[in-house]
């Protein structure tokens, strides 16, 4: 059997080829795998030679190889623009190679490093775009009823499925104002008491302050799920701090999703980064008494 060029370029270098760093399969245009080296064994065993490519590798790199292979006189003009997806948790680029004999050389680089930097940036991105919208929607009014509108709206979009936003107690009712993502604040009150619902006493108390607290949606009482709102997967309370001029207020978000899922434990960092954002600008007599947001 004729040896292939890149066969033929692998016994040429010796073990340079088969100890080169990153992971490289030659695939023919059968789609047969004619060779590995020592790296792509051990990345990827079933690879070995003689076996068909779309049965030894991952579906998001057998499914790229068709439209790489370009057999005949031209095959090694160009190369096709790299592919990425992920082998044994890692996230790998795949940067095919095409040979003059119509086979196909795939390197593959664990860009896993890359992808979590990327990812990271952009979560700060969206978290520092998140603040500073918060910060000026929040700054923008000194009505109290305006800027608790704006809290529940803001966790709502941003944060959870539905958000209430509870000052503490007028007579013998809750005022508070609830938000469902997609729907405009509304304001209500309860008859209710803040002893009602676990955490909730504690959070309108505003001092000695006290963390975010997950409770039972299963205890939560009538009034604080959003008519129509639907099964209710988990509910965390977050205290708004209190200053001079504002007295102490909670928020609550609640999420469609449960406690465990990453995207309810984004939405008790979000609360809780919310509550942190001054919501009204106090009087000139008292501003130099108020603290500093911790944003």
């Amino acid at each position: 059997m004729a040896l292939t060029q890149a066969q033929t370029d692998a016994t040429s270098y010796g073990s340079l080829w088969d100890h080169a760093p990153y992971p490289a399969l030659v695939v023919d245009a059968e789609g047969t795998v004619v060779l590995r080296n020592a790296a792509a064994g051990a990345l990827l065993p079933a690879a070995r030679p003689g076996a068909r490519f779309a049965e030894a590798v991952p579906a998001w790199l057998s499914a790229a190889h068709p439209a790489v292979r370009v057999p005949g006189p031209r095959a090694g003009q160009t190369s096709g623009a790299p592919v990425s997806g992920l082998i044994d948790g890692h996230c790998f680029e795949a940067h095919p190679s095409l040979r003059g004999d119509g086979t196909v050389v795939w390197w593959l680089a664990d860009d896993t490093d890359h992808q979590l930097a990327r990812e990271a940036l952009r979560t700060e991105r969206e978290r520092t775009s998140f603040l500073a919208t918060a910060s000026s929607t929040l700054l923008s009014s000194l009505n109290l009823g305006r800027c608790m509108d704006a809290t529940a709206q803001l966790a709502a979009e941003h944060l959870a499925d539905a958000a209430l936003v509870i000052s503490p107690m007028r007579g013998q009712r809750l005022p508070m104002v609830t938000c469902v993502r997609g729907d405009s604040p509304v304001s209500s009150d309860a008859p209710a008491a803040p002893d009602d619902v676990p955490g909730l006493a504690e959070a309108l108390r505003g001092f000695p302050p006290v963390p975010s607290r997950w409770i039972d949606p299963s205890t939560a009482p009538d009034w604080m799920v959003p008519a129509g709102f639907g099964p209710v997967g988990s509910i965390v309370i977050t205290p708004c701090p209190v200053t001079v001029s504002r007295p102490a207020r909670s928020s609550c978000c609640a999420d469609r999703t449960p406690r465990c899922s990453p995207r309810a434990r984004r939405s008790s960092r979000g609360c809780s980064r919310l509550a942190r954002v001054p919501r009204c600008r106090p009087p000139a007599s008292t501003r130099s008494s108020r603290r500093s947001p911790r944003c």
